[in-house]
Formats: C-alpha cells, sequence, structure tokens
C-alpha cells in the first residue's frame, strides 16, 4: 500500500488513519474530519469516503483478523446467581 500514496496529497499514515477509525469505530465521514481537524489536518468528508471506498477493503480485514473470537468460555468476576430460588 506504500506504493499508492504517490498519488495523493496526504501520506498514507494520515490516509490509514482516516480510514482506520472509520472502519473500527463505525464513525461518519464527517466525524473523522473532525477528529482530525482537532489534529489539525483539514480533509473533506468526500475525500474521506473516496479514501474509504479505494482503500477500504485491505483495512477491514485487518481489523476484522484482530478482533476477539466468539468463544464458548466465559471469565466472571464477582458474580452471585441463585439456583432454583
Amino acid at each position: 500500500m506504500q506504493g499508492t500514496a504517490s498519488r495523493h496529497r496526504y501520506p498514507m499514515m494520515i490516509i490509514g488513519e482516516a480510514i482506520w477509525q472509520y472502519h473500527r469505530f463505525n464513525h461518519s465521514y464527517r466525524d473523522v474530519r473532525e477528529q482530525l481537524l482537532y489534529r489539525r489536518i483539514d480533509v473533506s468528508h468526500e475525500t474521506i469516503r473516496s479514501w474509504c471506498y479505494k482503500f477500504g477493503k485491505e483495512f477491514e480485514k485487518v481489523i476484522k483478523k484482530k478482533q476477539r473470537k466468539v468463544t464458548d468460555k466465559w471469565h466472571l468476576d464477582e458474580m452471585t446467581m441463585k439456583v432454583n430460588g
């Protein structure tokens, strides 16, 4: 993915951060834009949309691989339960 950043105005690190926030935290494009503005990076929400469309599938695969899998083991802390009354 590093080679694809040569045609873009922003470094791949910023593009990656925007796409990661969109997919990981389910933010809207405008929310991601606001987060980047907080860091003094001015990007339109349409630009973020086009980045997500272009690079999103690769990021989505990586994020889904790192999410925890659902298993049949549960770890509880300080739980009380009444059985039969």
